[in-house]
């Protein structure tokens, strides 16, 4: 993302709220009735301060309101404006209640949606793309910055909430003097456009932070992978100060911003007080206000200082949280623009009866790159077992990617027997493929949940069977059984026992093709014993492809295939053995 802030877009907080129109609709109509309440509220103060002086509205709004209460019966006697006061008051208390519980469902809603969006947009994006961008971009979006996009729409009630009540403010005194009250008005706006120079710069900040949020969740992601190796380079001292030097511009970038909008608040409060002693001077000394009026005129303009005050800092709120959002809707334009087809409604996953291939196969990761496969051929017969090997960049993890439908080639083709698949055929092969990665993926929660993953309605007795598949006979002992808590990654597992578990997941799917990635390259001769046996009681039934080579493999593999910078061709087999009874 580049570090130079766009310009702002603020439609895009109106794309956002059209999300829930019906629920926009109500905390717009429900501001609307509470700005009427407090216009009402406002304007019986005058009869009622009247009441209190011996002075009687003598024209604007006021006078009529008088006549309006005459014509109904009521008699404008202080117990009478005290009690349709404290009625208007009352309903204009009950309308912020509803206003604000609206408020915040939409508020939550539209967060929820804009992060649900996000993250369905990353799950339906074609791996190819994917697999180009950071982990910790994402995460920082979808946790931070779709935070900082909720605060944006926080402040976006706010300050509507805050217009209104502007508003209300605005026409009682418009309604009591036109002339002056118009111009309050004009002199209100002025001030608002004097302060869009340091709004400009509460978005330029807001896009400041969303790099060094980003900046900041890359450190800690790598900091957090790396602890075991710091701690045996002895370079603690140089991560912490990396991560401090990071969540320094962090807090850096918020203390500018802090003092953006603090200057930018006592201003306006200054403003505020030129203005209402000015009006009290001249409403006394030149223009004679009754004081009654005067009175109210002037709490009008107490008010409006604060308001109009914290209008312009919900502005500020929404200008730095700007960017935030249009970070999160750039991200779901781009997802769903690399979105892959959907397959065709009842689409099931081809059953190979012969052999899966690939030929003349090439594929080029970005432009101006060398290709990481280039014209690759390899055929593997049902039931076989091929090792893939290769130095580290010659394009193993590439062809497994093909292999199992995740990335259409640039030329070439994956075929099921003798038929290529389409982009649709690629997506419904995915359902009949399992792989066991080497940084296998334990998922929190329980054994059964973690295999259920695989196999949402497999039984308890095909669990267990998978699980014997694997080697995994070490859960047999767990006292609870498949329904044993397992900590999040499976950390109290050994290296061994998370490989044989992902291994019983895999299995469990009953998969066509099954590719196991570097499954044995941290494992002790002993795990890696259990792990080849029980590879090799899957020849005949499961096409099976391993990548990186081991000796373990070699005994049990059917064929070999050696893939360098690209390039790909077979190797002799070594002499098969039996697998360990």
């Amino acid at each position: 993302m580049s570090s130079t802030p766009p310009r702002p877009d603020w439609r895009a907080f109106a794309q956002l709220f059209a999300h829930r129109p019906g629920l926009t609709a109500l905390v717009g109509v429900l501001t609307l009735l509470g700005m009427l309440s407090d216009g009402i509220g406002l304007m019986l103060l005058v009869p009622l301060l009247g009441s209190l002086t011996g002075e009687a509205a003598t024209s604007g709004v006021a006078h009529h309101l008088m006549g309006v209460l005459a014509n109904i019966g009521l008699q404008p006697s202080l117990g009478a404006v005290l009690m349709l006061f404290l009625g208007a008051m009352s309903l204009r208390a009950a309308l912020r209640v509803a206003r604000d519980l609206a408020s915040v469902r939409l508020r939550t809603g539209l967060v929820d949606d804009l992060r649900n969006s996000a993250m369905a947009a990353l799950l339906q994006a074609d791996w190819r793309w994917l697999s180009l961008r950071k982990d910790s971009t994402h995460a920082n979006l979808l946790l931070t910055e779709v935070q900082r996009a909720g605060m944006g729409v926080n402040a976006a009630l706010m300050l509507a909430a805050q217009l209104a009540g502007v508003l209300a403010f605005l026409g009682v005194a418009i309604g009591l003097d036109t002339l002056r009250g118009g111009a309050i008005l004009l002199l209100a706006f002025g001030l608002f456009a004097l302060f869009s120079r340091l709004r400009r710069r509460a978005f330029q900040l807001g896009h400041s932070q969303m790099l060094v949020n980003r900046e900041l969740h890359e450190t800690a992601q790598e900091t957090l992978g790396a602890l075991k190796l710091a701690k045996i380079l002895g370079s603690q001292a140089a991560q912490l100060h990396s991560f401090s030097t990071a969540a320094t511009d962090l807090r850096r970038n918020q203390l500018r911003f802090a003092l953006v909008s603090g200057s930018a608040r006592e201003l306006f409060q200054w403003a505020g007080a030129v203005l209402v002693a000015g009006y009290v001077y001249l409403g006394v000394s030149l223009w004679r206000i009754p004081l009654a009026e005067l009175l109210v005129m002037v709490f009008i303009l107490a008010r409006l200082v604060p308001m109009l005050s914290a209008c312009q800092q919900q502005l500020h709120q929404l200008a730095n949280a700007l960017p935030a959002l249009h970070a999160a809707q750039s991200l779901i334009a781009e997802a769903r623009h690399w979105a892959e087809p959907s397959p065709p409604p009842g689409a099931t996953a081809p059953t190979p009866q012969r052999s899966i291939s690939v030929k003349n196969l090439s594929l080029c990761h970005q432009s101006g790159t060398p290709p990481a496969l280039n014209d690759v051929a390899l055929d593997l017969p049902v039931g076989s077992i091929t090792v893939v090997s290769g130095p580290s960049g010659a394009g193993k993890t590439t062809l497994a990617d093909v292999l199992m439908g995740l990335v259409a080639p640039d030329q070439g083709a994956l075929f099921i027997d003798d038929k290529p698949l389409d982009d649709a055929g690629r997506l419904a092969w995915r359902q009949a493929v399992s792989y066991v990665p080497q940084e296998v993926v334990i998922y929190a929660g329980t054994l059964r949940g973690n295999l259920a993953r695989a196999c949402p309605d497999a039984t308890d007795a095909q669990m267990h069977a998978a699980l014997g598949a694997a080697a995994a006979d070490f859960t047999a002992n767990w006292p609870a059984g498949l329904d044993t808590l397992i900590g999040p990654g499976g950390r109290q597992l050994s290296g061994g026992e998370r490989q044989r578990l992902a291994l019983a997941r895999g299995l469990l799917r009953q998969p066509s093709l099954l590719i196991l990635d570097e499954v044995t390259s941290a494992l002790d001769p002993e795990n890696e014993a259990r792990i080849r046996d029980s590879v090799a009681q899957l020849a005949g039934r499961i096409t099976t492809v391993i990548l990186g080579h081991s000796a373990a493999f070699d005994g049990i593999a059917t064929q070999h295939y050696v893939l360098n910078a690209g390039h790909g061709q077979r190797a002799p087999t070594p002499h098969k053995t039996e697998p360990a009874a």
